[in-house]
């Protein structure tokens, strides 16, 4: 199964939800900082690749992704216990 990538409004939210900064995504996605800050502006055209590892990040944190825009924290998930 192919999974849709994820857009900057939806990492940006996602971090809201878990509490964390450009800064904690980054390191946990392997990233610079400055790829998520670009990313969630819209800055720069964001390689696929790039994409995925921030989704595996924050899906790993406890963020589920619906549909096209959608996001919810996973049952279960503590966002106070995140990075």
């Amino acid at each position: 199964m192919i999974e849709k990538m994820i857009s900057g409004p939806q990492s940006r939210a996602a971090r809201g939800l878990l509490g964390i900064s450009q800064m904690e995504l980054a390191k946990a996605a392997g990233v610079s900082e400055r790829a998520i800050v670009k990313f969630e502006a819209g800055k720069k055209k964001t390689q696929a690749s790039t994409k995925m590892v921030i989704r595996m990040a924050l899906e790993s944190m406890g963020v589920e992704f619906i549909g096209d825009r959608g996001l919810q924290l996973k049952a279960g998930s503590d966002p106070e216990s995140s990075p």
